[in-house]
């Protein structure tokens, strides 16, 4: 209020407007106009190939994209306070719902990392459901019970979530093992499971079994002068 709105307005605005929406339109123009075919081909790569080699060609702007969905939320949570709670939280669901659709639809990772098109929506999905089921604890007439109910499943899905990624991790993980083994020429059983997969690269690539047992003697060899045998 007063000067406060003031200043805000004469420099808040301009440097969001600046650094949060400038740089990321600026990085996407300079990405879609520079890079080429063959992704690692060029200067571009060198500078900003962390921002756009997950993508499909088509798609080399996305990271922007995402940057620009983070200040739309900035600024609905900073600026949209005054609007109240409730109207904050539907706008807050309004930015993620509407990025969880352009993501449904255009699906933006190439075919190596499709996998983070599904994790991408995974996210999106339960941003949305949290930011709605804020409005239930925002209002006074809401019963004890509902937000008890409410919490839990705020924390199933979110939960959920968590467990999702673990089991994305692993499986990026178990590949990327593999590829190790194979490199090593390691022998393994291709059609093994991901924990197949993690005892082999940590028992024989990593000789935990190996490092474990020297340990071991070294602990209670003195003690024990026949665990040495």
């Amino acid at each position: 209020e007063g000067s406060h709105a003031t200043l805000t307005g004469a420099v808040g605005w301009p440097l969001l407007v600046m650094f949060s929406m400038g740089f990321p339109i600026t990085m996407a123009s300079i990405i879609v106009c520079n890079v080429q075919e063959d992704f690692k081909a060029g200067w571009i790569y060198d500078i900003a190939g962390f921002m756009y080699r997950s993508y499909s060609r088509k798609f080399v702007f996305w990271e922007a994209i995402i940057m620009l969905r983070k200040a739309l939320l900035a600024v609905v949570v900073v600026f949209a306070y005054p609007l109240g709670s409730d109207l904050q939280a539907m706008l807050g669901a309004f930015v993620l719902a509407s990025a969880l659709y352009f993501q449904t639809i255009c699906r933006p990772y190439c075919e190596k990392f499709s996998t983070l098109n599904e994790m991408e929506g995974i996210s999106l999905f339960a941003s949305v459901v949290t930011f709605v089921s804020s409005m239930f604890f925002s209002d006074d007439k809401v019963p004890e019970s509902v937000r008890i109910a409410v919490t839990g499943a705020l924390f199933m899905c979110n939960f959920g979530l968590f467990l999702a990624f673990v089991a994305f991790f692993l499986r990026f993980g178990a590949e990327y093992f593999k590829a190790v083994l194979d490199l090593r020429e390691i022998p393994y059983d291709p059609e093994g499971g991901t924990i197949y997969i993690f005892n082999i690269y940590l028992t024989e690539y990593l000789p935990l079994r190996k490092a474990c047992s020297c340990i071991f003697r070294c602990l209670v060899g003195d003690r024990y002068p026949n665990a040495n045998a």
